[in-house]
């Protein structure tokens, strides 16, 4: 059973793996990936070499371990997966234990390197803040601080319109501190706020008259692409990507 850093690739982190896909060797994996995820934010994981030789249930369950990483680096969009896996079985198994959450899966390697430098960030940031009326201002302000003058002036203040939706929602409808990311790339901005509350938001069709109620419709409006993940007991997380046009 190996892991390994294979060093830079293009200028992208490889860690490649070989062996049965067990708790143990997962959990070897996941603890070399939170150290590579917190310095860099994108790393490659090379697992075309793993097999599922201690039972289908096993490598699922251990497969579900490799979620911790990018948790404990901050969650996603600061610190995001690109799996090479070309075995279909193995590719199902990680699909079963949620890696489509923290993370992209490549059948080849050159594939995961290629989105891996697409998606390094150039800047990224995030705060935990107080469910309170100024909260919102706050993540405003983070989101100016990744764009810097790095962003077109159009896509800052949408992505600044988003976050303050968001935000404002987290403070509504919960009481719990809640956080806010943003990721600056090549190619994108990435702007998140992730509550503790399970309840997935709902867009309302509000009245002509109603002065609020239109948050979700505003973000579906702007975002190049938005979307929830991780509805569970533990909390949720509402994203919003923008396309940098130069």
């Amino acid at each position: 059973m190996i892991v390994e850093r294979i060093g830079d690739a293009e200028g992208v982190v490889v860690v490649r793996a070989r062996g049965p896909l067990t708790l143990w060797f997962v959990a070897r994996l996941a603890q070399l990936l939170t150290g590579e995820l917190r310095r860099r934010g994108a790393v490659v994981v090379d697992l075309r070499a793993t097999l599922p030789s201690a039972g289908i249930l096993a490598a699922q369950a251990a497969l579900v371990g490799l979620l911790a990483a990018p948790r404990r680096a901050g969650g996603w969009p600061l610190a995001a997966l690109h799996v090479a896996v070309s075995d279909e079985q193995v590719a199902a198994l990680c699909r079963q234990a949620g890696l489509a959450q923290v993370g992209w899966l490549y059948a080849t390697l050159d594939d995961a390197i290629r989105a891996a430098r697409a998606a390094a960030p150039l800047a990224r940031a995030a705060v935990r803040l107080a469910a309170d009326p100024q909260s919102p201002h706050r993540a405003r302000w983070l989101v100016h601080d990744v764009c810097a003058d790095r962003v077109p002036d159009s896509v800052v203040c949408d992505a600044v319109l988003v976050v303050s939706e968001l935000a404002t929602n987290a403070v509504r409808n919960s009481l719990e501190p809640f956080e806010v990311a943003s990721v600056l790339t090549r190619d994108r901005l990435v702007v998140a706020v992730r509550d503790c509350s399970p309840e997935p938001p709902v867009m309302h069709a509000p009245g002509p008259w109603q002065e609020s109620g239109r948050g979700l419709f505003i973000v579906a409006a702007v975002s190049q692409e938005w979307g929830v993940f991780g509805e569970t007991g533990d909390g949720k997380t509402v994203w919003s990507s923008f396309t940098l046009h130069h």
